[in-house]
């Protein structure tokens, strides 16, 4: 029973996260989550981010290689 409400709760939690960022989008960039291409760039994008960040981090740490 815990197996399949955490599956339906992922579903809708994946839901509620693609309308917000949908609705939260701007008019000029109208391009939806729907479609495949558009979520492999913005994820494309937050990977890529999410790197300079822990790049940044690391060298903070270990200083200049």
């Amino acid at each position: 029973m815990r197996f399949l409400s955490g599956v339906l709760f992922g579903i809708l939690l994946t839901m509620l996260v693609a309308y917000i960022s949908d609705s939260r989008s701007s008019e000029a960039d109208q391009r939806r989550m729907v479609n495949w291409d558009v979520v492999g760039e913005r994820l494309g994008t937050l990977t890529g981010d999410a790197k300079v960040v822990w790049d940044n981090f690391t060298r903070e740490i270990t200083g200049p290689p």
